[in-house]
């Protein structure tokens, strides 16, 4: 979802920018941290500094179709540079504080079940995944902060229901068979999509 598409009032005196902080940083850590499998604190340091890169430039970065996808994107690079200069010892001591893969403090059992499963899947899948569900934006959003053609994200998107409902144990991708209701995969992931790992 862009800064331009929030659904709530601005605050007043809030700009653009703030509006944009404020709605979506919690959401973009938890995306980031779901796509890179980077633990809560570099996620967090990553997505703040990328609203740094993005205040610098938001005269430009606002009027993109999907500056929350530009976010991201610097957002996870910064991650992949972070790692590439911390020491072995200080990334293995980061990744014990925080599991890949980890999920909310407060979670049922389903919930560490759904995002093991999406921490197990191939790089790109965990990626669309995390855009998808967490990031909360279209596939062609997607598409564009992926920088792939939005008939592949819909294939990765399909790839990766598959992988996690053979993952979660589920028999088949058709629902209900009533075409009424979502996969029993996506349906989960809809259902936990403001929680994501921690």
């Amino acid at each position: 979802m862009g800064a331009h598409e929030v659904g709530n009032p601005p605050l007043v005196g809030e700009t653009t920018f703030d509006r944009c902080y404020r709605e979506h940083r919690d959401r973009l850590i938890a995306t980031v941290n779901a796509a890179t499998r980077c633990g809560a604190d570099l996620a967090t340091e990553a997505v703040d500094e990328a609203f740094v890169r993005a205040l610098a430039k938001w005269s430009r970065v606002e009027r993109m179709e999907a500056p929350v996808g530009w976010i991201f994107t610097v957002a996870r690079n910064v991650v992949h540079k972070t790692r590439g200069r911390r020491s072995v010892e200080s990334d293995l001591a980061r990744r014990t504080a925080t599991p890949a893969g980890a999920v909310p403090v407060v979670a049922t059992e389903a919930q560490w079940e759904l995002w093991d499963a999406v921490a197990a899947l191939p790089d790109r899948e965990r990626e669309a995944v995390a855009l998808r569900y967490l990031g909360d934006l279209t596939e062609l959003q997607v598409a564009e902060t992926m920088g792939i053609a939005p008939g592949t994200v819909a294939a990765t998107l399909h790839a990766a229901r598959k992988h996690l409902a053979a993952s979660l144990g589920a028999t088949s991708e058709a629902g209900d068979g009533t075409g009424g209701n979502p996969p029993p995969a996506e349906a989960r992931l809809k259902d936990d999509s403001t929680g994501g790992p921690r």
